[in-house]
């Protein structure tokens, strides 16, 4: 997203093409590819910056073990990865020095890794970051529920639904990630349906 690339051949990190850059204070919604990639810079600051994933309202889902209960009757709510961690490092120096990434909040599933070539891992410091290795933050680092209608159907933190009166209910997935709570695929409860209804087949 960020690309630094001046046409000099051979890289030298004590006599960098570019000096003093800083990316700070962004918003940035990335897919599954590098964000920065710096050659010959010397003193390049990644800071106070959000990155999310494109996809983070999608990437979990839930699933219901029974969407047409009873009134009354309770049922099990859970939620599925619908997506994978990204596997691209996010950082890239070549022949670089005094990089520093600190201060940042990156989203569920990205892989907090920089590669390096050609630049000494001392000249590369961060929060967060791993040089040279996989950091891949947790997708689904914690889970809870949410109801649109908890009279019709209450959900606790675990996943157990109570069914009330008749009626339809959403219930939403949420996990909590740096850039705070994201929410993902709902499943419908429709309480007190006939099970052999389209809508009580299991989705």
């Amino acid at each position: 997203m960020i690309f630094v690339e001046p046409t000099n051949q051979t890289v030298d990190p004590a006599h960098p093409v570019h000096r003093g850059i800083r990316v700070e204070d962004n918003t940035f919604r990335t897919g599954d590819v590098r964000l920065l990639d710096a050659k010959s810079v010397g003193g390049i600051t990644f800071t106070s910056n959000k990155v999310a994933r494109l996809n983070r309202n999608t990437t979990f889902a839930a699933e219901a073990e029974n969407p047409c209960p009873a009134p009354g009757a309770t049922t099990s709510v859970r939620t599925v990865a619908t997506a994978s961690p990204y596997s691209t490092s996010p950082f890239s120096y070549r022949g670089s020095s005094g990089a520093v990434i600190s201060g940042n909040d990156f989203d569920n599933g990205l892989n907090l890794r920089a590669d390096l070539d050609a630049t000494d891992p001392d000249q590369v410091t961060g929060d967060e970051v791993v040089n040279g290795a996989d950091h891949v933050l947790p997708l689904l680092p914690t889970t809870g529920y949410t109801s649109s209608n908890a009279a019709v159907a209450a959900v606790d933190p675990t996943g157990k639904a109570t069914a009330g009166s008749a009626g339809t209910a959403v219930i939403t997935p949420v996990t909590q990630s740096q850039l705070g709570d994201a929410t993902g695929v709902p499943v419908e409860l429709t309480v007190g349906a006939d099970p052999a209804s389209p809508a009580c087949i299991r989705r």
